[in-house]
């Protein structure tokens, strides 16, 4: 499939989007040194959070490294191991939290209206609204790539940071290893990584080889559609730090070559439109923005 339309649609296209990630930074040990903070500050802290966990981990990664050779105290290896079950912890509580249906905004009429049958549909959300509608028998949303997974499969959920910091992980775990001196340390770790993961083939293969392969074609397929096609509609896309990944995606798609295509931005804030299409290279001339209603 070439699609010459394709629609991206961000976590701003539904309803109370973001409570179930407030939920679930509140509910996590990941960030609890941070102290309490209110549902605003959370959300301008999700923003952010692909630099915060890299940074935590960055942090206990140095307890080590600062250590190696060196006796390391049982206080640091409970630091590491802490950090270990309340990532993995943390990335299970956004699958149960977002295991749900969330109504679309009151743009969803004039979307439906711009879209057709071989429109590519790619969405940023983990919920299972797009499924339930395009499953429904929707022959609108019948081209749906989901680009971060879906939480009724916690497995395919792609998480910022995810692949960072499992190669981190298992450099780290790499260089525990290859010194004998190190090996009660690296015992203890890999033993909460295999209580955490199961069968340790592949220590940090959290997903299946089949489902590495699964997102890693829906995500060639994304760069294929952003790089050939004539028109380009965002649907509550923040362009946030958070979206890293996709940003990425964006990159490789649009970076090579400049393809002259339209862009429609449906957003409750302009400034995130003049800034997605700076971003695409999209001239003003074949840029629409359509401001999106609070409800």
């Amino acid at each position: 499939m070439n699609p010459k339309k394709v629609l991206v649609i961000g976590n701003g296209a539904v309803i109370s989007g973001w409570a179930p990630m407030v939920m679930a930074v509140k509910k996590s040990k990941l960030f609890e040194h941070y102290g309490s903070m209110d549902d605003t500050t959370i959300r301008k802290f999700v923003d952010l959070l692909p630099a915060q966990i890299v940074h935590e981990y960055n942090l206990i990664r140095g307890v080590v490294v600062s250590r190696f050779g060196k006796d390391i105290a049982s206080a640091d290896v409970k630091v590491i191991k802490n950090f270990l079950v309340n990532f993995f912890d943390f990335i299970q509580r956004i699958a149960i939290e977002y295991d749900t249906v969330f109504p679309f905004r009151i743009e969803l009429g004039q979307v439906l209206s711009m879209v057709d049958a071989d429109t590519g549909i790619m969405t940023l959300n983990y919920d299972n609204s797009l499924w339930e509608y395009s499953s429904g028998g929707s022959v609108l949303f019948a081209n749906l790539l989901h680009l971060h997974g879906r939480a009724v499969e916690p497995e395919s959920l792609y998480f910022p940071t995810d692949n960072t910091v499992l190669d981190e992980i298992a450099n780290l775990l790499q260089l525990l290893a290859e010194d004998t001196r190190r090996k009660a340390l690296f015992d203890e770790i890999t033993g909460i990584l295999k209580s955490k993961l199961g069968d340790a083939t592949g220590l940090l293969q959290r997903r299946s080889p089949d489902m590495r392969d699964q997102l890693n074609a829906v995500h060639e397929t994304a760069i294929d559609w952003v790089s050939g096609c004539e028109e380009l509609i965002f649907w509550g896309v923040g362009m946030n730090p958070y979206d890293a990944e996709f940003l990425t995606i964006l990159n490789r798609a649009t970076g090579a070559v400049r393809v002259e295509r339209s862009l429609t931005v449906i957003n409750i804030c302009e400034e995130t439109g003049e800034k997605t299409r700076a971003y695409l290279h999209v001239e003003q001339n074949d840029y629409s923005f359509v401001k999106a209603k609070m409800t």
